[in-house]
């Protein structure tokens, strides 16, 4: 599925070179091969008339010979299959009027019939008008790659592309046309087809289809067409989510990219060692010849992706090594300044920055770089350090900014030196933003750490960044705010806020909760019923117990009452508490009990057997699965202990969230 999911996907269709249906039999096939052969060497033209969505030119023989090899491989020719027009029924195309319409050149009948018949609910019609829009679609975007289009022809394409993906995204999540392919390979009773074939091209589909359109992207983007090459990449990221993997697509389709940035590389410093004296000249070529390539990396990844950053560090640093060859053979201090500048572009990491920003500091002659290698080996301590970013934040304060005045006196505020200095803290700040945001849920630093990266950079680029991160921070905050309320339960108040969880006058920070229960108990006796919505919280040495039902409350207002609540828990407070309790095993290398199960940073200790039988086990958090009966947590270990244990999700502290928190672990 990945293999034919190309650009050329419908050009080497089996269906369309050879004009048959897609349930042809054999011997239908090799006749209409040999009649196509034969055609070609006779530099004829068919006489028969085109049926509808040929390739409009007799196929070469390359092509014929071709479509033969791939219908002799079965799973080649489902793929294909899969990519063409289905009669209602396999096997029945001869009696099918929308397909023999199509063989016979009506492609308005064949159309009509199959609008008819979607509307209607037929899968099969769906299925073939995906098909239909798709390869409009795919033809004139090979076609837009080599020539120039109008406007309405423009406009044309990308309705195209919609209208396929409307129905892609519903045949992806449907069993019907599944299924239809089950029987399909079953009936073909070839032992080299499987119903697990067809299960693996469902999985695949998402990222197959993305695949085209990353190719389009591509050729479109090197092109310098990045309105289009745009398009393409926010249709892969608009259609199928969830079910696919545009970031791991996109790499398939960059290897190329990568590649040649790599192999420029390579060249240069090959060139450099035979002649150290043109390492100026090799850096303005690398980083001229690369730098179209980064634009393609942050149009399918963004400008934060480590997959850009990692490679494109690679050219900083290799160009900062042709300019240091070059700057000791020759003693050109403007052209070594001049290049590692226009160098910073291609560099996120602070070693990298670092390493750039020393050598333009000796090429400028300034005596005083030497004392900023310590800022430097500070900031990237502190940045590599296991310490949450909010402590992270603080000692840059302490420790670096606190100094900066001295460092502009020192330096001259207006000096490049100081401004690379205040811009190299400024990403400093930038990544412990993103690290807060991301890895810990802890928005307010974000947002604080950005603020203040924000008034230290001076940098263009670096302040578009830091810009974009404060817009995105900020309608966070706002959509979390919708989330935050306060409850009345008769003369109590429970409130919950992206800062706080207060019951009354017990007031628990947001960022010291570490254990939560919550879950309704019902019992009877005698006959009557009664309810218990208890919530439960605790953390930095207080606790906070909750029954939303109370004496003369009803049971719809206590269920009201308990789904708020932990409606804006899951919303403002779970995800952060899950994160923090993950970096607390993961990374701090604690241990966190959850009832009998013990999470640790190797994997999750839990015992079995009783007495003299009992054994300890250590289970890879990749052998765990779960699921939810009656109230309880289901955990379930495949290996090394194949057993189960089950949590009562209302009892037992932090239950609620223990799949969660290891699957966070497990990204880690």
């Amino acid at each position: 599925m990945m293999e034919a999911c190309t650009l050329t996907l419908y050009q080497k269709n089996i269906f369309r070179v050879t004009g048959l249906p897609v349930d042809a039999t054999s011997k239908e096939m090799t006749r209409q091969v040999q009649k196509l052969q034969m055609l070609q060497e006779m530099a004829g033209s068919n006489a028969d008339r085109q049926p509808s969505f040929a390739l409009g030119v007799t196929p070469t023989t390359d092509e014929i010979r071709d479509a033969l090899s791939r219908m002799k491989e079965p799973e080649h020719r489902i793929v294909d299959e899969f990519f063409w027009y289905w009669p209602e029924e396999f096997g029945a195309s001869k009696s099918d009027p929308a397909i023999q319409a199509m063989l016979a050149g009506d492609t308005e009948r064949a159309v009509r019939l199959w609008r008819d018949r979607e509307k209607n609910g037929s899968w099969v019609a769906r299925h073939n008008m995906a098909v239909m829009y798709h390869m409009f679609a795919v033809d004139w975007t090979n076609y837009h790659v080599s020539y120039n289009i109008d406007q309405q022809l423009d406009d044309q394409i990308k309705g195209y592309w919609r209208k396929s993906f409307e129905r892609w995204d519903k045949i992806v999540t449907t069993d019907e046309i599944w299924d239809m392919l089950k029987e399909r390979v079953r009936s073909l009773d070839d032992e080299v087809l499987t119903t697990g074939f067809i299960r693996r091209m469902l999985k695949q589909l998402p990222e197959a289809l993305d695949r085209v359109n990353a190719e389009a992207a591509l050729k479109l983007a090197e092109q310098g067409r990045m309105d289009w090459a745009k398009f393409h990449v926010a249709l892969m990221r608009e259609s199928n989510q969830g079910l696919d993997n545009v970031d791991g697509t996109a790499e398939l389709v960059l290897r190329p990219t990568r590649n040649r940035v790599l192999q420029h590389l390579k060249t240069a410093e090959s060139q450099v060692k035979k002649n150290p004296r043109m390492g100026a000249q090799l850096a303005s070529q690398l980083m001229n010849a690369c730098g179209p390539m980064m634009e393609i990396y942050d149009l399918f990844h963004g400008p934060d992706a480590h997959q850009r950053n990692e490679l494109f560090d690679q050219v900083a640093d290799g160009a900062a090594s042709l300019l240091v060859s070059h700057q000791k053979a020759t003693g050109d201090n403007t052209s070594f300044v001049t290049l590692l500048r226009q160098a910073l572009k291609f560099a996120s990491g602070s070693n990298v920055r670092e390493r750039l920003m020393k050598n333009i500091d000796i090429g400028n002659s300034n005596v005083a770089h030497e004392s900023l290698k310590p800022v430097f080996s500070m900031l990237t301590t502190i940045e590599n350090s296991s310490d949450r970013a909010s402590l992270k934040l603080q000692r840059i304060q302490n420790d670096v900014i606190a100094q900066l005045p001295r460092w502009a006196s020192t330096l001259g505020s207006g000096s490049e030196a100081y401004k690379d200095l205040a811009n190299t803290v400024a990403m400093a700040l930038r990544n412990i933003s993103i690290d807060s945001h991301n890895n810990e849920g802890d928005t307010q630093t974000a947002l604080d750490s950005a603020r203040m990266a924000l008034k230290l950079a001076n940098d263009a680029d670096v302040i578009k960044r830091i810009n974009g991160d404060l817009k995105s921070l900020d309608e966070i905050l706002n959509q979390r705010k919708k989330w935050s309320r306060t409850i009345s339960i008769r003369s109590d108040e429970f409130e919950i806020s992206e800062n706080f969880v207060r019951y009354n006058t017990t007031k628990i920070p947001a960022g010291k909760l570490t254990h939560i229960s919550f879950g309704i108990f019902r019992n009877i006796v005698k006959g009557i019923e009664s309810s218990f919505y208890n919530i439960g919280l605790s953390g930095g040495g207080q606790s906070i117990a909750v029954d939303c039902k109370r004496v003369f409350r009803s049971q719809d207002q206590a269920m009201q009452d308990f789904m708020a609540i932990i409606e804006s828990l899951g919303h403002i407070i779970i995800p952060g508490m899950v994160k923090r309790l993950a970096d607390y095993v993961k990374v701090g290398g604690n241990s966190l009990q959850v009832g009998p199960l013990l999470l640790t940073r190797a994997g999750l200790e839990c015992t079995t057997g009783l007495l003299a039988w009992k054994n300890k086990h250590l289970v890879p958090y990749e052998n765990l699965s779960f699921s939810t009966v009656q109230g309880s947590l289901i955990v379930s270990a495949r290996h090394p202990a194949n057993t189960t244990f089950a949590l009562d999700r209302r009892k037992i502290s932090n239950a609620v969230i223990l799949e969660s928190i290891v699957d966070e672990m497990k990204k880690r």
